[in-house]
């Protein structure tokens, strides 16, 4: 996933915004290798860098479809930045996931969008892959 970066002047200190789009990645399911997709969402509010991620319907033909949600946070050293660690991501079935991503601008909005990359895992089960989404 790549884009332009929003500058700390750039990035709004008020107000909040809904991303949408996709995850796509490499799984390892038992002793099977293929690549699966989903949906990702996520909701941001800038006046309390905060907000939630979810991957949701992934790998429908091979793993029935996972889903996994949770905070997500800015990182301390880059706030154009975000993250949810390890485990963080919680689902059904087991399942638990992560991700870490950006903010990305376009010309008229300097966080027009988000990407970034993810990881879930549960029992005989890993996949990792990017995720794009957009206002």
């Amino acid at each position: 996933v790549a884009g332009v970066v929003p500058t700390l002047a750039e990035f709004p200190l008020a107000g909040t915004a809904s991303y949408s789009g996709h995850a796509i990645g490499n799984v390892v399911n038992g002793v099977s290798k293929y690549i699966a997709a989903g949906t990702y969402t996520q909701s941001w509010n800038f006046a309390n860098s905060s907000g939630t991620a979810t991957i949701a319907n992934f790998d429908v033909t091979g793993a029935g479809g996972i889903t996994v949600s949770g905070a997500i946070n800015p990182l301390p050293s880059t706030p154009t930045s975000f993250a949810a660690a390890a485990g963080t991501l919680i689902g059904t079935a087991g399942f638990q996931g992560s991700v870490n991503g950006g903010f990305f601008k376009s010309a008229a909005d300097p966080v027009a969008g988000v990407g970034g990359n993810f990881a879930i895992s549960g029992a005989n089960y890993q996949a990792a892959g990017t995720f794009a989404a957009q206002k």
